[in-house]
């Protein structure tokens, strides 16, 4: 037999434990093809995920930063569902990079536009610890210096710094028509800047001292959550040093959103701050161990309950369709009274030939 009849026989059996183990493969085999094509697309390799599921309110849009501390945005209220931001719950392709030029940062002079705002959002590993979780944060600005490991305000060879973004002219514009050329050009003095581009805004002071002692420094990102005061490398967050391209992951590209809360659920998503983050001030629900807005909680629901459904339908519509089938095939039923019934004979009322004779004329 050959290798294609013997498929063909597998794949129509009618053998319930058979039926079982042929399904239990086709889907194992899409499973596994689906998987194959977003490593290809992302670009990782095997050792790291290509995807990451949101925990925190971090990137969330709305109306009031922070959530319910008040603080106005230029963002309105988000749709039902929030799809086109980074919110819990959403499970986020991540794209490796492999240079800086790999990634256009907030306040560049590049189109990329993507989760409310431009520039792109990076996925990396704060102080390049791999133990702690990722952080999912916006690409703000790349400070650059001639030489890694120099030392700021050093009496000898102190770092030269320098914003590639500060050579575009709109970049005067966004830091509030100050002098930004010294950045453009290269200067030894420690970065004061005050950003603001529609909605995103980013504070520098002394970078990267913070009015704090200075430590060696290395090319790298200044990155910032959209819902949050300051940026991760501030004290006011100190949530990881400048980001160095090493510790990036990737940048995120596309998503599918609410799916993630299902981890969340069992994991729980602590640092949403039982939803003191959402910027819309709203309901949160609490499903087991995870914490979400109302709408994001429902949207799930709702999407599972379709996707449910969808073989339960398949399965009505095949086994109607077959009944049908079959009722077709069946021979049709015999008159049940006879044929004199519904056609009496024409040479009589008793059927015999030579009733009619006697209207014959004779030879």
């Amino acid at each position: 037999m050959r290798l294609r009849d013997r498929f063909l026989k597998v794949w129509r059996t009618q053998n319930p434990r058979m039926a079982i183990v042929r399904d239990i493969a086709a889907a194992a085999v899409i499973v596994g093809v689906l998987l194959a094509g977003i490593w290809i697309y992302a670009g990782q390799p095997l050792s790291q995920a290509p995807v990451v599921s949101v925990e925190s309110g971090s990137m969330m849009h709305g109306p009031f930063r922070g959530g319910k501390m008040g603080i106005p945005t230029l963002y309105g209220e988000p749709p039902f569902g929030r799809v086109g931001t980074i919110d819990p719950g959403d499970i986020v392709f991540v794209k490796r990079v492999r240079s800086a030029d790999d990634v256009e940062t907030a306040f560049g002079d590049g189109s990329r536009e993507g989760y409310g705002g431009h520039g792109d959002t990076t996925v990396f590993m704060p102080n390049g610890s791999n133990s702690r979780t990722r952080v999912i944060h916006r690409a703000m600005l790349y400070v650059e210096v001639e030489e890694d490991g120099c030392m700021p305000r050093a009496a000898q060879n102190p770092c030269v710094f320098r914003i590639r973004e500060a050579c575009n002219p709109e970049f005067s514009v966004w830091a509030g028509n100050a002098n930004v050329d010294k950045y453009c050009e290269g200067t030894t003095d420690l970065v004061t800047l005050s950003l603001n581009r529609e909605g995103l805004f980013l504070t520098l002071t002394e970078f990267p001292c913070w009015n704090r002692g200075c430590e060696a420094y290395t090319s790298a990102f200044i990155t910032k959550g959209d819902n949050n005061e300051c940026a991760d490398q501030d004290p006011c967050s100190n949530i990881s040093a400048p980001v160095r391209l090493s510790w990036i992951i990737g940048k995120a590209r596309g998503e599918i959103p609410w799916f993630g809360l299902i981890k969340l659920a069992l994991y729980g998503n602590d640092s949403y701050g039982n939803g003191a983050s959402d910027p819309t001030a709203g309901s949160n629900w609490k499903l087991l161990n995870a914490t979400a807005p109302w709408d994001i909680w429902l949207s799930l629901l709702i999407s599972l309950g379709v996707l449910i459904s969808i073989p339960m339908v398949l399965d009505f519509v095949g086994n109607l369709r077959a009944k049908r089938k079959a009722e077709g095939k069946r021979p049709p039923k015999p008159p049940t009274g006879g044929p004199s019934s519904e056609f009496p004979p024409a040479t009589g009322e008793t059927g015999d030939p030579r009733a009619g004779d006697e209207r014959r004329p004779g030879p």
